[in-house]
C-alpha cells in the first residue's frame, strides 16, 4: 500500500521446475518463472495497471530437503 492508504500493489511471483511426460514419447525437462503485478487505487475504486510475464530461461535450485529454493531470472512484460 502506498503512503496515500489508497494505492494498493499486489505481486505474484512462482517458479517451477519439473518433467512433463505424455507417452509413448519420452518426458521433457520445463523449468518456468512468471510474474503478476497489480495496482488498484481503493479511494478512487479504479484498477490502475495491471502486468504479466513469463519465461522457460531461468536458473532455479532447489535444496534436496526442501529446505530452500532459489530462482534468478529476468522477466519480459507481456
Amino acid at each position: 500500500m502506498d503512503s496515500s492508504g489508497c494505492v494498493i500493489t499486489d505481486v505474484f511471483i512462482f517458479g517451477s521446475s519439473g518433467k512433463l511426460r505424455q507417452p509413448p514419447n519420452p518426458s521433457i525437462e520445463s523449468e518456468v518463472a512468471g510474474v503478476a503485478i497489480n495496482q488498484f487505487d481503493r479511494c478512487a475504486n479504479v484498477f490502475l495497471r495491471s502486468a504479466i510475464g513469463s519465461t522457460s530461461a531461468i536458473n532455479f535450485s532447489l535444496r534436496h530437503n526442501m529446505a530452500g529454493a532459489t530462482l534468478s531470472a529476468t522477466i519480459p512484460r507481456r
